[in-house]
């Protein structure tokens, strides 16, 4: 409204000036009043103009001083959100870390949806879908960059924070407030620019990230929330990009789908091998091929990290004469092998270099995150509170010990040494003052396993700011942290995945009997901590050292496939107890469960790939057996979830033909392409097979063949 007053003050202003300036004709002045002298004698008509002019003159230049002044303080505005948008798009994206560089391959996504939001009539809400370390947050931190350089505002907010409701327009005027607080000292001003970028130039896009952490507290009603925050966003015309995991609700929401396909190999190797450190190019491409690498940007950067570093020479060249190939190796086992040199960097300081802190309290930092990060996946989550892990953590004076425990404090000041024995918590924390006061000591002997004190001269809290510097955790409320990449929680997780799944430790490093210890809450387990699993399979000190067609009791990579096993049946059979098959599985609470047991068999599959003696035929006699039984309401996730398996499968059976280490599996995955009723499962099953070779053309009988399938109905 001030800018329409205004144009129209400006108008008459001049037009006014047009006449005094040409003298126009007299007839033309009737609406300018009469002005006499101090004798009574009428002046020139004009007079009277100049009258009007004393009269608007203030009033205009006030109104054109505070138009100058608002438009200084838009373009402030505009200038400094696009200018941190342009140079630094990760610090407006909460959900990143340091960790997080340069973002490629994106690009040709990024601009179709642009174009798409640029057209108001045709602009829809656009949710981008992908799994864990799929590259989500990364995709929002170059959609933000772009979005500045086309002139847009782009405003990241952060879902999770958003527990009670959703209005995405809301969400991010909040954002913005909080962004632009330097240049703008009061309410109404704000309101005033974000009318104006929002309504008047159309210059707000929204990207969230995380729908999946939104209004958990909801329960039974999030779905209708989120469809609802959704419709009211498009009705609207917010210009909204939306990222999540695979989640039902996504199913029934009135927007456009997205699901984030991998970086190709060229892109992934172009990146990595930006910065020429000397090493074999093509080795270099096989170890990013066989490690997929181009799957998650969080091991695409750190692999940039490292041969930026000159680090990378170990992993390419495994064995001792330096003429392995990578492709020869576990993609799992390359990728344990990044992350692990990554920790290394870390902890001599060849990264992050400018924190103030030795090696020392670096190895410290690392163990105190590894402690939350088990602690958080037992919990199946990435948010840990001090207390879970350190009860009385402000403060540790002899009160604090002797008094009661803290509220959510699970037990390890309890007074009953046998409630304390069976909590996971309190073995991670006894194993890790074991750990800190082993690198305080110089790794001389460790203290008694019953000292249950913290180490002296190491807090938690120092830990965590370092740890935030590091970017791979951030603080929250000043009571907890929350890890930044679920790889990394799962990577430091399994450094504890002892303590955290047995409750116990053994000399041996091996894993007790866990199928006991496979409480409910196991039962559904998240992705991080099977990635856990994996990592601690792949650990050169648990590694398995059992004779091929010999298994001892003690194998820590036996446990672990024995683990994931017995919850992926255990699952399975939960879901088909009460009344059996599909009706039950379509039941709203059981949705996905199934997924979740395809992932199960998929990471026993990748953790016996480890084993000397690898039982995956067991395992796909396992999983053919439950074939049939496995259904989801979203077909084509549960088509997605099953070539996966099935590609798992053919891995690890060109894994147990190159050892010799028994007979691949190709006959299961035969019988499993029989059964399924899906063209496109059927056709991976071929390629598989058909990648086996002589092998697979072994193991499939000729009455169980072409001959056996031509007379069945498809």
């Amino acid at each position: 409204m001030l800018l329409f007053v205004t144009i129209a003050l400006i108008l008459a202003w001049i037009t006014l000036a047009f006449l005094v300036v040409f003298d126009v004709r007299e007839d033309m002045w009737w609406w300018v009043p009469d002005v006499q002298d101090e004798h009574g004698v009428d002046k020139d008509r004009r007079e009277g103009f100049n009258v009007l002019v004393s009269a608007l003159g203030p009033t205009l230049l006030v109104t054109l001083a505070g138009l100058a002044v608002y438009f200084r303080r838009l373009g402030q505005v505009r200038r400094f959100y696009q200018r941190k948008a342009k140079r630094n798009p990760e610090r407006l994206v909460q959900t990143t870390g340091s960790i997080i560089g340069e973002v490629v391959g994106r690009d040709s996504l990024c601009d179709a949806i642009i174009e798409n939001l640029r057209d108001t009539t045709e602009r829809r809400v656009h949710i981008v879908v992908g799994g864990v370390g799929a590259g989500k947050t990364a995709l929002l931190v170059r959609m933000t960059q772009r979005l500045a350089h086309k002139g847009a505002i782009p405003i990241p907010i952060r879902l999770r924070d958003y527990q009670k409701d959703l209005d995405f327009c809301k969400m991010a005027r909040r954002r913005f407030e909080e962004e632009i607080t330097p240049f703008v000292y009061s309410q109404a001003s704000v309101d005033r620019i974000w009318r104006h970028l929002r309504y008047t130039e159309n210059r707000i896009v929204v990207l969230a990230d995380g729908l999946e952490e939104a209004l958990k507290e909801k329960n039974g009603e999030r779905d209708s929330y989120l469809r609802n925050a959704i419709r009211q966003a498009q009705e609207e015309g917010l210009p909204l990009v939306v990222t999540s995991r695979p989640h039902d609700p996504l199913k029934a929401i009135e927007a456009a789908i997205i699901t984030l396909e991998p970086l190709s190999q060229e892109a992934a190797f172009e990146y990595v091998s930006a910065v020429d450190k000397g090493l074999d190019s093509r080795r270099l491409n096989r170890a990013v091929a066989a490690a997929g690498v181009a799957e998650s940007p969080l091991y695409l950067q750190i692999t940039k990290e490292l041969n930026e570093l000159d680090m990378l020479g170990h992993i390419l060249l495994d064995d001792e004469d330096g003429a392995g190939d990578p492709r020869d190796r576990v993609d799992w086992q390359i990728r344990f092998d990044l992350a692990e040199t990554w920790i290394e960097a870390l902890v001599s300081g060849r990264l992050h270099p400018e924190l103030p802190i030795g090696e020392e309290e670096r190895k410290a930092t690392v163990e105190y995150l590894s402690a939350l990060a088990a602690v958080g996946l037992r919990k199946d989550r990435a948010e840990v509170r001090f207390d879970e892990l350190v009860p009385a953590v402000n403060y540790h004076t002899e009160d604090d010990v002797q008094g009661p425990p803290p509220p959510g404090s699970h037990g390890a000041l309890s007074r009953n040494a046998e409630a304390e024995d069976q909590n996971p918590n309190v073995m991670v924390r006894r194993e890790l003052d074991r750990r800190l006061k082993r690198i305080l000591s110089g790794n001389r002997p460790e203290t008694p396993d019953n000292s249950t004190e913290l180490c002296p001269g190491i807090d938690i809290r120092v830990a965590t700011t370092w740890g935030m510097r590091m970017g791979v955790i951030e603080e929250q409320d000043g009571e907890q942290v929350r890890f930044r990449h679920s790889i990394i929680q799962a990577f430091l997780g399994s450094r504890y995945i002892e303590e955290i799944l047995a409750g116990e430790l053994r000399s041996s490093g091996a894993l007790p009997d866990c199928r006991p210890r496979a409480d409910q809450k196991l039962m559904e387990p998240g992705r991080e901590i099977t990635m856990a699993l994996i990592f601690y399979a792949c650990k050169e000190s648990f590694r398995c050292s059992c004779k091929v067609g010999k298994q001892q009791e003690s194998c820590p990579v036996a446990a672990a496939r024995q683990l994931l096993i017995d919850m992926a049946e255990a699952l399975l059979q939960n879901t088909l107890e009460s009344r059996g098959g599909r009706e039950f599985a379509v039941l709203t609470e059981n949705r996905g469960r199934h997924l979740k047991v395809i992932d199960l068999y998929a990471s026993a599959l990748d953790v016996d790939c480890f084993d000397n003696a690898p039982h995956h035929k067991d395992i796909a006699a396992a999983i053919s057996g439950e074939w049939g039984e496995l259904w989801d309401y979203d077909q084509q996730t549960l088509v997605t979830a099953k070539k996966s398996l099935i590609r798992r499968m053919g891995a690890a059976a060109r894994l147990v033909g190159a050892m010799n280490a028994g007979r691949p599996c190709y006959r299961e995955m035969f019988l499993i392409g029989r059964q399924d009723p899906t063209y496109s499962v059927r056709f991976a099953v071929g390629q598989e097979i058909g990648d086996g070779g002589d092998a697979a053309y072994r193991e499939i009988p000729a009455e169980g063949g072409v001959a056996g399938v031509a007379g069945e109905p498809r």
